[in-house]
């Protein structure tokens, strides 16, 4: 099987490591993968970003695993005639502005000098993840990408619905949800079962950043989902 990801708002490829490596633990040689990296010196519109992941799918048959941003870029890239695309994996993500009511007014003060100085690591590590090494390496990530280019991204996700596409993919979806996220919560989730059925897996102790705390886990539910 080949599986294509999508990274977080990092949009850089270093943080799938550990998930590459436990797929591959997974499934032996039947595995390979594609990682769509997005340019992080560029902000790009959300037509832009879906079509590079669909110059990038695979002629032969995959499956789509999105993390947290580029959760409605895969939905946008499903609901379109991808031919060869067999299943979605959607990780601690949403497909529309995740923020609860009272917080909405937030995208309208985005801008590129609010990211000029690097999130703090305890700001990270209550968000994303406990481990002070992950929020290290995903602070790091996020430094190599220009203030513009997050702002944009962070637009993106404020201000993007794509629920309407979600009722048009016709593949299995499955949802990964950490119990312990306190960025989302269960509002991503909330938004995606209001539009189809999916398959949804909570993970009791998994943060924002599943796919990298808990990767050997992760790549079990998604070869168990992908058997079923």
């Amino acid at each position: 099987m080949h599986f294509v990801l999508l990274p977080g708002m990092h949009g850089t490829k270093g943080l799938f490591d550990w998930l590459i490596s436990a797929l591959h633990e997974e499934l032996g040689a039947d595995f390979r993968v594609s990682v769509v990296d997005y340019p992080n010196d560029q902000p790009l519109t959300i037509e832009a970003l879906v079509d590079r992941v669909q110059r990038a799918a695979p002629t032969e048959p995959y499956v789509l695993v999105a993390e947290s941003f580029s959760g409605p870029v895969a939905l946008l890239h499903a609901a379109q005639e991808a031919k060869q695309l067999q299943a979605v994996v959607l990780v601690a993500t949403f497909a529309s502005n995740p923020l609860p009511w009272w917080l909405r007014w937030v995208r309208l003060i985005i801008c590129p000098v609010l990211f000029r100085r690097p999130a703090p690591l305890w700001l990270l590590r209550w968000w994303l993840t406990s481990d002070a090494q992950l929020a290290i390496a995903t602070q790091q990530a996020l430094r190599a990408v220009r203030p513009e280019v997050l702002a944009q991204r962070a637009r993106l996700t404020l201000t993007l619905d794509v629920r309407s596409q979600l009722a048009e993919i016709g593949v299995p979806v499955l949802y990964l949800h950490g119990a312990c996220d306190r960025l989302l919560r269960d509002r991503g989730l909330a938004q995606l079962r209001g539009v189809r059925q999916l398959s949804a897996i909570t993970l009791e102790d998994g943060p924002h950043l599943l796919l990298q705390a808990l990767p050997a886990r992760c790549a079990r539910e998604i070869r168990g989902f992908l058997l079923r």
